[in-house]
């Protein structure tokens, strides 16, 4: 699906991505969503593996791809022969039990004004970097793109116990707890037990 040859992202070829998602979507009945981003190469995970690094071009694979995998999930014949993707004449079954796919998230900067774009595009945004500036932007971009919030959903990123900052109050839809790699177990049963502080 992707030219061998050439400096595609070797992690998330098309085709092994859709079919790792179809399974996992139809055994949750529906309720997976996706997450995407253009990642970062803090502790080499791009560089070290001879992946692309510039977030330019990223921007531009994520953004051929993502219409790509969309229409594979979606159960259509896909023809497509572009700069990053190659797809020819596949089609991939079983369709998402949510219709056409499951949901698309998008990870975001709120000074991000592309990656906003993009993500108002689709069904919701994962912003990381928060302030209340930024979060103002972040809403003032989305709305403009989308003329509302409605059938859209912000995800924001918090620290397991805390309350969630109060700017966000009124347009945020999820709180996402940022566990550390290792976490205590017990703290994790006793925050999830516990639901959200008030």
């Amino acid at each position: 699906m992707t030219r061998p040859d050439d400096h595609t992202d070797r992690r998330r070829r098309l085709i092994k991505l859709a079919r790792e998602i179809v399974p996992i979507d139809v055994m949750s009945k529906g309720r997976l969503t996706l997450g995407f981003g253009l990642g970062v190469d803090t502790s080499g995970e791009l560089s070290k593996f001879d992946e692309v690094i510039d977030p330019r071009v990223r921007g531009e694979m994520l953004d051929e791809s993502v219409p790509v995998l969309a229409a594979l999930l979606a159960g259509e014949t896909v023809q497509h022969r572009g700069a990053h993707v190659v797809v020819d004449d596949v089609l991939l079954g079983p369709r998402s039990p949510q219709g056409d796919r499951p949901l698309y998230w998008f990870a975001a900067r709120g000074d991000a004004h592309k990656s906003l774009r993009r993500a108002s595009c689709y069904e919701g945004v994962s912003p990381d970097e928060m302030d209340a500036g930024r979060y103002d932007q972040l809403i003032e971009t989305v709305v403009a793109e989308r003329s509302g919030l409605d059938g859209f959903d912000i995800a924001l990123s918090t620290t397991p116990g805390e309350p969630v900052a109060d700017y966000p109050r009124e347009t945020a839809t999820w709180a996402i707890h940022a566990w550390p790699a290792l976490p205590d177990t017990d703290a994790v049963f006793e925050i999830v037990t516990t639901g959200p502080p008030d």
